[in-house]
């Protein structure tokens, strides 16, 4: 959203994510965990830098079809500023998308360490993750808290999930409150007239 107030800074974003996008995860975290053998801050750090990718893409996309909007076009045409344009209308209506992509990266992270563990690459047995509390719980059955707490656990992601992007986004962002109600309901208009 930002880069719709500069276009040098919106082909240097563009630049960064397209790169970012072309590297690949897995074959890197298999390299990064072969010099650096069961080290979840190492596999945590270059999901940091190479996840955001495909979200990047996605926000831009989102964007550029926000850009070229009716509501967009007219207030660049009463004069607003890209900025005020940004930071009003653009960024408030991308952050539930990048909040809804929130999940599939959550899935996405689970999957790679389902990859990692199938290559021989998994953490070792200290790092406690949901499948071992369950696994556990097979084996000890009087232990409640095995499977209580991962339900809970469980529940509450997918709850959020649920509800991540349930706030509507403001439908008339420069009028500073304004309302359908607080205009006038108009009859149909005549030629010439406006």
């Amino acid at each position: 959203a930002l880069s719709f107030t500069s276009r040098t800074l919106k082909a240097f974003l563009n630049s960064g994510t397209d790169v970012i996008s072309a590297l690949p995860f897995l074959p890197l975290a298999l390299i990064a965990l072969s010099f650096f053998p069961s080290q979840i801050t190492v596999l945590g750090l270059l999901k940091a830098c190479l996840g955001w990718g495909s979200l990047a893409q996605v926000i831009r996309m989102e964007s550029d079809i926000l850009i070229r909007g009716a509501m967009v076009q007219s207030a660049l045409s009463q004069g607003i500023t890209r900025f005020r344009i940004a930071l009003k209308y653009l960024i408030p209506h991308l952050i539930p998308l990048a909040m809804s992509f929130f999940p599939l990266l959550v899935f996405s992270s689970l999957l790679t360490i389902a990859s990692l563990d199938y290559f021989g690459l998994a953490f070792p047995i200290p790092v406690p993750n949901l499948a071992e509390m369950f696994r556990q719980y097979q084996e000890h059955p009087e232990a409640w808290w095995l499977f209580v707490f991962p339900i809970l656990i469980l529940s509450g992601l997918l709850w959020g999930f649920q509800n991540i992007d349930r706030r509507p986004p403001n439908r008339y962002p420069f009028n500073h409150g304004t309302t359908d109600s607080d205009y006038p309901r108009l009859g149909p208009m005549r030629a010439g007239q406006l």
